[in-house]
């Protein structure tokens, strides 16, 4: 987190969170889009005070997509479901099928939409992927194009559980952190 925090203006284009489940790898994205797209960010991320700060607490922030699976977004805190919902059918159109546990190239098309469209704020936009992992073929080359010109000042955080599902083309082209668990013991 002090290493992304200082550096937050020179992040590249595609970052992408990797390691095991539950280590918090969500709540970091997140965290960095919010001091991405604070203010006044201060040496510790955002400020929480600003007005882009209380539009990111209320789950409104214009410049701020999360993108997920249909299976993912019932799970989420009501605010992120907020976010991600911008990005998922209706419910109407899905009918009685589950939910879907892939995020498909509809979804990504859409965001790049918007990622080319001028920021709220004038500053930055980010685009928050969880899990990378689920991005069916068709979707991973669609986020493909818009990393090779990413739009303005426009970041993707991914988040994934591991490596091996997320295709080597995205790989490549993002710079990685890896979580492991705390060692046990003293």
């Amino acid at each position: 987190w002090q290493e992304i925090v200082k550096g937050i203006d020179r992040l590249p284009p595609g970052l992408m969170l990797v390691g095991t489940s539950g280590l918090g790898k969500l709540e970091l994205a997140m965290a960095a889009a919010a001091a991405i797209l604070c203010e006044r960010r201060t040496t510790h991320g955002a400020c929480g005070a600003c007005s882009a700060c209380q539009s990111l607490e209320r789950g409104l922030h214009p410049d701020l997509h999360l993108l997920t699976t249909e299976q993912l977004a019932q799970d989420l805190p009501v605010t992120r479901a907020q976010l991600a919902s911008r990005y998922l059918e209706p419910d109407t159109a899905r009918g009685s099928r589950k939910p879907r546990q892939i995020i498909t190239v509809d979804q990504i098309r859409a965001v790049i939409e918007r990622l080319g469209t001028h920021s709220h704020g004038g500053g930055a936009r980010v685009a928050v992927i969880v899990p990378a992992s689920s991005l069916n073929a068709n979707a991973a080359n669609a986020l493909l194009k818009v990393l090779e010109e990413p739009p303005g000042d426009t970041r993707l955080i991914l988040v994934s559980p591991g490596r091996e599902a997320v295709p080597s083309t995205l790989l490549v082209r993002f710079c990685l952190g890896s979580f492991a668990s705390p060692p046990f013991g003293l």
